[in-house]
């Protein structure tokens, strides 16, 4: 259980994380004593809170990129908005392009209907960090910063030198990261 506190909205967030009797996880949360779940294998948490709760159950096997890293690709992207809708042709919380849902593998029953859900859309961005990984930066190794730049400059163009949007995108990237890592240390 955890108990996170909103700052923006001085509101208190109870958060427990269960087993249910099939073994699938479920994330049950209060807002002003109302009560809320989601069940799923996959949670995706909104970093306004001061606490983050990713699922480990939500990880599969020789998943490239950390489930951290696409919670956060996701805060940047459109701070995680599930209402988010098609505009400038990017749909959804990740803001998916129609060729980038292609190159992440065609998932769903089309861009639009899979963008705009989260857990289809997860799909999309793991399939196409999976396609594209690699070390954009040339500093050695593969991690969140390289896939934030395969994610927003493309699997052939994260090798550029960024443009100026990319610099908004990794400053509420790098705050996410920062916001989860001081939360919850120890998370990968």
């Amino acid at each position: 259980m955890f108990v996170c506190w909103n700052v923006r909205t001085n509101m208190a967030l109870l958060r427990t994380f269960e087993k249910t009797s099939r073994g699938v996880a479920r994330l049950s949360f209060r807002i002003r004593n109302k009560r809320f779940r989601m069940s799923n294998t996959r949670c995706c948490s909104i970093i306004k809170w001061s606490c983050v709760v990713l699922c480990p159950l939500a990880a599969k096997g020789g998943d490239a990129v950390s489930e951290l890293c696409l919670t956060c690709l996701c805060e940047a992207s459109s701070q995680c908005d599930l209402k988010l809708r098609c505009e400038n042709d990017a749909c959804g919380p990740f803001q998916i392009t129609y060729l980038y849902w292609v190159d992440g593998g065609k998932r769903g029953t089309g861009w639009e209907t899979c963008s705009m859900d989260l857990q289809c859309a997860t799909d999309t961005v793991r399939g196409y960090m999976h396609k594209y990984q690699k070390d954009c930066d040339g500093d050695g190794q593969t991690d969140c910063g390289d896939y934030a730049r395969i994610h927003k400059l493309g699997g052939v163009g994260c090798i550029n030198e960024p443009d100026e949007g990319f610099d908004d995108f990794k400053s509420d990237l790098d705050a996410c990261l920062a916001e989860v890592n001081a939360s919850m240390p120890g998370i990968p």
